[in-house]
């Protein structure tokens, strides 16, 4: 769990000084897990993809790019989440991830920086995700709606 949520973290703080002009970007942001409740619903990429997932004592189901799919081997420890999806024509893929709040630390310096927390779910993806631009993704972020 502690990879996934470390796959999560970046920190940056950047100070630059032209012509008289600084500029200052400060930004801090990490995975902190959620374990425990029900984690069912929908799951979204800042409009982009949705993941609905409905967790029951015995598997569960849900929906994503590829279509829906039944959730087997589920397994659950604490925020972590592994399972295989079976979709209608037999393919399956793997879901794994961590249930967290992202938290974002934000501003010009650490001082002013303001804190933000989104609870969503942090996947580790199976395939690479082939964003616009041509950007490849092997983890992705989704907020919980």
């Amino acid at each position: 769990m502690q990879v996934i949520l470390g796959m999560f973290s970046k920190s940056k703080h950047v100070h630059k000084q032209k012509r008289g002009v600084s500029k200052s970007i400060f930004l801090e942001r990490h995975g902190e897990p959620v374990a425990g409740g029900d984690v069912s619903g929908i799951y979204e990429v800042d409009g982009l993809e949705l993941l609905t997932l409905r967790l029951t004592q015995s598997g569960g189901e849900g929906t994503d790019r590829d279509g829906t799919f039944v959730l087997r081997e589920v397994r659950r420890n604490g925020a972590l989440l592994t399972a295989t999806k079976v979709y209608p024509d037999g393919r399956t893929k793997t879901l794994e991830g961590v249930f967290m709040d992202l938290v974002t630390r934000a501003g010009k310096t650490p001082e002013d920086a303001t804190t933000t927390r989104m609870r969503g779910f942090g996947a580790v993806l199976d395939e690479p995700y082939a964003a616009a631009g041509g950007v490849f993704m092997d983890r992705v972020f989704f907020a919980r709606r």
